[in-house]
């Protein structure tokens, strides 16, 4: 919710503000500001519109493409992508949530999305 005052007569649609930035385990900040793809050699399909965010993998336990992170609406939309070893999404104030292959669960400001081997992406405030 913005909190804007609505003018009586033409109102105009206003522009998303960043809803939030995805903070790696790495130290890796980045702005999410439309659809992020998320794993250790991440790939958009043809036509896909997706920023590309690669995190470590030393076992290869995180899959190329692994979990789909993007703004839907006023919301956030984190959908693990077929991963191999699934996707452990971990909300405040809700137990933990484990996504199977192709699910997608609407998340807040945060949250930490676990994609194994060490790896973790926190969904924080944005930063400015």
């Amino acid at each position: 919710m913005c909190g804007q005052k609505i003018p009586d007569s033409a109102p105009q649609p206003v522009q998303r503000p960043l809803l939030a930035d995805l903070v790696t385990s790495g130290g890796q900040v980045f702005q999410l500001d439309g659809p992020v793809l998320i794993g250790r050699a991440p790939r958009a399909q043809p036509g896909e519109d997706a920023a590309i965010l690669r995190v470590q993998s030393p076992h290869h336990d995180i899959s190329r493409t692994h979990v789909r992170v993007a703004p839907h609406e006023w919301d956030i939309a984190v959908t693990d992508m077929n991963s191999t070893n699934g996707t452990i999404v971990f909300e405040v104030g809700n137990d933990p949530m484990r996504l199977g292959s192709g699910d997608t669960v609407f998340v807040g400001l945060g949250t930490v999305i676990d994609l194994g081997d060490g790896q973790q992406v926190s969904i924080e405030a944005p930063r400015g």
